[in-house]
C-alpha cells in the first residue's frame, strides 16, 4: 500500500488520508490497584517535525505529568494501530519489530471503536499510567505503525454517542475532562478475516522534557505552561463535583 503523505496540524497528526492521533497532557494520579487511573485533560502536547521524510517527531511533556493517546477517524474509516513504548507493546507485552495486527494476542487498537489509550494493564491485575520518564530516568520513545482495514474485514458496528470522543478543544467540557470507566472503550468488534500486514503510515515521537523541546524548535513555551499543580476532580457527567458524593 502507498503510504500518504503525514500531515502536521494544530498539533495533531493526520495519517493514512483520515486518521487524527494526537499526544495529550494530563497529571499523574492515584488509583486502586484494580482501578484505571483517570486524569483531567491538560492539553494537547505540541509536536514537532524532525526528519525530512515526515516519520518522526518530538513532543514536550514534563517529568511531573502522564500523557495518553487520543484517535479520531471519519465513521466509514477503519484502522488497526500497534502502539510500541521504548521498543514495547504495551497490549501484548511483546517487542515491537515492524510487527503486523494478529488477535492471539491481541497486539493493536481498532479505531474508531477505541478512541483513546491512557494506561496500561500491568500483571498483577492493576495499571500505570504512560509516564513521559522511564524507570531508568530515560525519554520515553513512542511508535505508532497504522493499517487501514477494508469495510469488508469488519463487522457492523453500533453508533457511539460523541459524548464518548476524546475533548481537544478549549471549553467548559474539557475543564476537568476524564472519561467515565464505562465509557472507555477498550472492546472492539470481531474482525471477519485476516487483518492487511502492510501498515500506510509508520510514524516515531520522542517524548521530551519541556526545556529539550524548547532547544529543539528554538521557542520558549509560555510561563506557566507546564507548572505542577494538583490535577482537579474528575470529571463527573452527573455534575457533582465529587464523584463519590
Amino acid at each position: 500500500m502507498d503510504q500518504i503523505p503525514i500531515r502536521l496540524e494544530n498539533d495533531r497528526l493526520k495519517l493514512c488520508g483520515h486518521l487524527w492521533v494526537s499526544v495529550n497532557r494530563s497529571w499523574q494520579v492515584e488509583a486502586e490497584q484494580n482501578q484505571r487511573p483517570r486524569a483531567a485533560f491538560k492539553g494537547t502536547a505540541p509536536l514537532l517535525r524532525l526528519t525530512s521524510d515526515g516519520t518522526r517527531f518530538q513532543t514536550a511533556i514534563a517529568p511531573h505529568e502522564a500523557w495518553w493517546l487520543g484517535f479520531e477517524s471519519d465513521p466509514d474509516h477503519n484502522y488497526a494501530v500497534i502502539i510500541g513504548i521504548n521498543g514495547v507493546n504495551p497490549l501484548s507485552g511483546q517487542e515491537v519489530v515492524n510487527e503486523a495486527p494478529r488477535s492471539e494476542p491481541r497486539n493493536f487498537l481498532l479505531i474508531p471503536d477505541q478512541p483513546w489509550f491512557d494506561s496500561v494493564r500491568l500483571p498483577d491485575g492493576g495499571y500505570t499510567q504512560l509516564r513521559p520518564v522511564s524507570d531508568e530516568g530515560s525519554p520515553t520513545a513512542l511508535s505508532l505503525h497504522v493499517f487501514a482495514i477494508s469495510p469488508g474485514l469488519m463487522a457492523p458496528r453500533a453508533d457511539a454517542s460523541p459524548e464518548l470522543r476524546p475533548q481537544y478543544q478549549d471549553s467548559a467540557k474539557t475543564e476537568g475532562f476524564a472519561p467515565d470507566e464505562s465509557e472507555h472503550l477498550w472492546s472492539a468488534r470481531p474482525l471477519m478475516a485476516a487483518l492487511p500486514e502492510t501498515p500506510c503510515a509508520r510514524v516515531y515521537i520522542d517524548i521530551v522534557p519541556p526545556e529539550t523541546f524548547e532547544g529543539t524548535a528554538k521557542i520558549t513555551f509560555p510561563k506557566g505552561m507546564f507548572d505542577a499543580s494538583p490535577p482537579p476532580a474528575p470529571y463527573n457527567p452527573l455534575g457533582s463535583p465529587n464523584p463519590e458524593a
